[in-house]
């Protein structure tokens, strides 16, 4: 359906909102392009914000921290290195998965983008615009 591939319907763009119609009609969406384009700012925000606690955790893992000289100390400092390097690889993930995320909502938004585009230049043709 993106780049003016779609199976025997109409499609209009009208004010960034790309509206696909299949078949005989019965089954038609919208496309918003600019909530998409401000799904994607959302997510560059999310990123930008784990980015804060990821290098907060970093320092605790690479300098130990000074526990005191009792019993327990060595195996509190083993597990507190564990759950910060746990917790680094957990927010990695959440990144990571949020990185994927606006990656394919920002192909999505473009490709309809470029759709809208196509078939705005179309009727301008059409109109001799």
């Amino acid at each position: 359906m993106v780049g003016g591939r779609h199976s025997g319907g109409a499609a209009k763009g009208i004010g960034g909102t790309t509206t696909m119609t299949q078949g005989s009609g019965n089954a038609s969406f919208r496309v918003h392009l600019e909530s998409l384009t401000a799904f994607v700012a959302a997510l560059d925000s999310q990123l930008d914000a784990l980015g804060r606690p990821a290098g907060a955790l970093a320092g605790l893992t690479q300098q130990p921290l000074p526990w005191g000289l009792f019993a327990e100390a060595d195996s509190l400092g083993r597990q507190h290195e564990a759950a910060a390097a746990q917790m680094a690889d957990l927010i990695q993930s959440v990144r990571d998965s949020i990185g994927f995320v606006r990656q394919v909502t920002r192909t999505v938004a473009t490709q309809y983008q470029n759709y809208d585009e196509a078939v705005a230049g179309s009727y301008r043709s059409v109109n001799g615009g």
